[in-house]
C-alpha cells in the first residue's frame, strides 16, 4: 500500500462512559460488576482496539481514561490528543489516529450556548486536522447537549451547537466528517439540521439503535460526511435492543460503536 497516495481511510465513533456518569439506579438491569472501573476498563480498551480503524473518536473520556487508552493504543501505532469539558465536568472527546497519517493539528472548539436562561454547556468538540494522501481533512469529534422532547426548539442547547459547529464547518474547504454523540434521533430537529446543510449519514441504510439509555434503545450516534466525502463501506452496529442490558460483559459502555470507511471524492 502507497501511504502517502491512500485518500481513504477507516473511522470510528464511541462514547466509552465516563465513570463519573455511572450510578448503579441508572442501570438496574446491569450486573454490578459490569460497572466497577476495574473490570470495565481493560474491555474498554479491548473493544477500541478490536475496532481495527485508521480514526477513533471517542466521547465521555476522562483524562485517566485517556492516559490509560493512550499508553494500550500506542504499541498498536496510534497517538491521541484529548480536548477537556468546561464548567468542571470531568470528561472530553479523545480522537486517535493511525501513524500512516500526517497529524496536522487540532485545537478545542468550545459552544458558545450560555444565555439570559442557561449556564455554558461546557460541551465542546475536539478538531483534527490529518494528511491523508495530497489531502487535508478535518474531523470534528463531539458530544452535544441532551434535549428533553418537551424542550421548545428556541430553548434547545443541542440544536444551538449543531447550528455553531455547522457555522464553523462551512467556513473548511476540506473534506470534513463530524461525528460523535449527537443525543438526538434521525427526524429530531437537530439531526434535520445537518441533513439539510448536505451532512450525509454514513450508516444511512443502518436503522439500528447504537445506544440503550433510560430502558430505551436509540441510534443517538453518527458520522456525517461533507459533499468532499463519499462512503466507500460501513459496518452494521452491534446489535442492541430495548431488553439489551448496557453495559455488559461485553460491551462495557451504554453505547456502541459506529464505523465506516470514507474516501475523498474525486
Amino acid at each position: 500500500m502507497d501511504f502517502d497516495k491512500k485518500t481513504s481511510f477507516s473511522i470510528a465513533t464511541y462514547n466509552v462512559l465516563c465513570d463519573s456518569y455511572i450510578k448503579p439506579q441508572y442501570y438496574p438491569k446491569c450486573h454490578a460488576s459490569a460497572l466497577l472501573p476495574e473490570n470495565r476498563h481493560p474491555r474498554v480498551l479491548e473493544r477500541i482496539a478490536g475496532l481495527d480503524t485508521d480514526v477513533i473518536c471517542l466521547q465521555e473520556v476522562d483524562y485517566a481514561m485517556f492516559d490509560r487508552l493512550q499508553r494500550g493504543l500506542l504499541s498498536l501505532g496510534y497517538r491521541g490528543r484529548w480536548a477537556h469539558k468546561g464548567e468542571l465536568k470531568s470528561d472530553g472527546c479523545a480522537t486517535f489516529v493511525r501513524k500512516w497519517i500526517k497529524l496536522l493539528g487540532s485545537h478545542l472548539f468550545t459552544y458558545n450556548d450560555g444565555n439570559a436562561w442557561r449556564n455554558p454547556s461546557g460541551h465542546v468538540a475536539l478538531i483534527t486536522m490529518m494528511g491523508c494522501g495530497d489531502e487535508a481533512i478535518m474531523v470534528v469529534n463531539t458530544h452535544l447537549k441532551w434535549d428533553s422532547l418537551e424542550t421548545p426548539v428556541e430553548k434547545c442547547v443541542g440544536l444551538a451547537q449543531a447550528q455553531e459547529l455547522l457555522a464553523l464547518s462551512a467556513r473548511s474547504p476540506h473534506p470534513h466528517v463530524i461525528c460523535g454523540d449527537f443525543n438526538a434521533e434521525r427526524g429530531s430537529v437537530v439531526m434535520d439540521v445537518f441533513a439539510e446543510a448536505g451532512y450525509l449519514d454514513a450508516h444511512l441504510g443502518d436503522t439500528a439503535p447504537s445506544c440503550v439509555a433510560n430502558g430505551r434503545a436509540q441510534r443517538v450516534d453518527g458520522l456525517l460526511c461533507n459533499e468532499r466525502l463519499w462512503v466507500e463501506d460501513w459496518r452494521p452496529a452491534s446489535a442492541i435492543d430495548e431488553k439489551t442490558s448496557l453495559p455488559s460483559g461485553t460491551e462495557p459502555s451504554d453505547h456502541v460503536p459506529l464505523c465506516a470507511t470514507l474516501t475523498v471524492a474525486d
